[in-house]
C-alpha cells in the first residue's frame, strides 16, 4: 500500500477498512474462487475453504516500530533503542512475509479519491513496487491451496508476473518515488539480490502453470532464472 501522508500511511483509516472488507469476504467464503472453484466446468475440483476466523497479519505501519512524525514528515519522537533494534531486525527479514509460499499477499493498488493528483500513486512507489516483485517470486498457483495474491481495487485476485531479474528491480525502482532514497534504496535492492538466490537459487522445480503470464513475462523468466 502507499503511504497517504508523510506523517502516516493512512491517517483516516480507508486502507484498513478495505483490507478488513476482503478478510471479512474471505472469511464469510464470499470470493470468488470460494463460490465457484479453479473451474466451474469441473465440480470434481472443490472451492477454496473460507479463511479461519484467526489469522495472523502482517502491516508495515503497525506492526514494525515507527517514529512518530509530525505533519511535515520530521521526527517528534524517536523509536527508544530497543523499539530501534526491532525495526532494524524487521528490515531485515520482512521479505519474507511478502515471498512466502504459505502466506496470501494483499496488494492496496489504488488510492482514495480525495488524493487524486495529490498523492503519488501506488505504481509510483518504490516500497510497494518492490512489495510485489517479491510477492511474484514464488508463490503457488494450483487448485490445492489458496489464490496467494489478491487486489482490494479490484476485489479479486491480483495479475501475477514472472519473477525479475535484480537488475531488472534496480531499473525499474531507479524510476520510482522513495522517502528516503539514500536509505531505503540500496537496502531494498541488497534484499532482494538475496531473496532471488535463495528462493530460486536452491529450487530443485518451479511451477508457474496457470498464472496468467503475458509473453513479457516468459522474456523476464528466462532472464532471471540463470541468476
Amino acid at each position: 500500500h502507499a503511504w497517504l501522508e508523510v506523517s502516516h500511511p493512512d491517517p483516516r483509516g480507508e486502507q484498513l477498512v478495505r483490507i478488513a472488507a476482503l478478510i471479512r469476504k474471505a472469511q464469510g467464503g464470499k470470493l470468488r474462487r470460494q463460490q465457484v472453484g479453479w473451474d466451474p466446468a469441473n465440480t470434481n475440483i472443490p472451492a477454496c475453504k473460507p479463511l479461519p476466523a484467526r489469522v495472523g497479519i502482517f502491516f508495515d505501519w503497525a506492526s514494525i516500530c515507527q517514529h512518530q512524525k509530525a505533519a511535515d514528515g520530521s521526527i517528534a519522537i524517536e523509536r527508544t533503542a530497543d523499539e530501534e533494534a526491532a525495526f532494524r531486525a524487521a528490515l531485515e527479514s520482512m521479505q519474507i512475509w511478502y515471498v512466502h509460499q504459505k502466506l496470501f499477499a494483499i496488494l492496496v493498488t489504488d488510492l482514495p479519491a480525495r488524493c487524486a493528483g495529490t498523492v503519488a500513486p501506488y505504481d509510483a512507489r518504490g516500497w510497494p513496487t518492490v512489495e510485489r516483485a517479491w510477492a511474484n517470486v514464488a508463490k503457488p498457483n494450483s487448485i490445492s491451496c489458496w489464490p496467494m495474491l489478491y487486489d482490494v481495487g479490484t476485489g479479486d485476485e491480483a495479475a501475477r508476473a514472472a519473477p525479475l531479474h535484480p537488475q531488472q528491480v534496480a531499473e525499474l525502482l531507479a524510476t520510482k518515488k522513495f522517502t528516503s532514497p539514500k536509505a531505503d534504496l540500496p537496502l531494498v535492492l541488497r534484499l532482494y539480490n538475496e531473496t532471488i538466490i535463495s528462493v530460486l537459487g536452491g529450487a530443485t522445480e518451479l511451477n508457474f502453470n496457470d498464472a496468467g503470464w503475458q509473453p513479457r513475462d516468459g522474456v523476464s523468466f528466462a532472464r532471471v532464472l540463470p541468476y
